[in-house]
């Protein structure tokens, strides 16, 4: 029943994004299926990159998380195509990792990138903010 809510969500989000006409570029998704399930509900039919090194980092050690912090940190910080957002479906203990912020689930977060592994945190949107955003 909660898998089922969180892609409904995950969908709303999606439609969210089509109705605020925000540009969606590349897609790096993880290879867990709640993330590529998440993320096909989201963006049915469009391009997605699976990124195998974007796996959910709670129960890992310090050294197997390295390669994961890394991964979200290049994708957070790389520029952009003008016109384009990045879009990344991950786990929220990867933020948690990387900067000590931990998301609700089918929260948008967006940062702004600043290049060589710097970004900036710019704002959180939870489902239930999206209706007030769309007026």
């Amino acid at each position: 029943m909660r898998t089922t809510l969180l892609f409904a969500a995950a969908a709303r989000v999606g439609e969210a994004i089509r109705k605020a006409h925000i540009p969606i570029g590349d897609i790096h998704v993880s290879p867990l299926c709640r993330a590529r399930d998440s993320a096909l509900a989201a963006f049915p039919g469009q391009v997605r990159s699976v990124a195998p090194d974007l796996m959910y980092t709670a129960n890992l050690t310090a050294a197997q998380k390295t390669p994961i912090i890394a991964l979200t940190r290049r994708l957070l910080s790389a520029p952009v195509e003008a016109g384009r957002n990045r879009l990344l479906v991950a786990h929220g203990p990867n933020l948690m990792d990387l900067m000590g912020y931990f998301p609700k689930e089918a929260t948008l977060v967006v940062f702004r990138p600043k290049g060589q592994g710097r970004f900036g945190y710019v704002a959180s949107i939870l489902p239930a903010s999206w209706p007030e955003l769309l007026r």
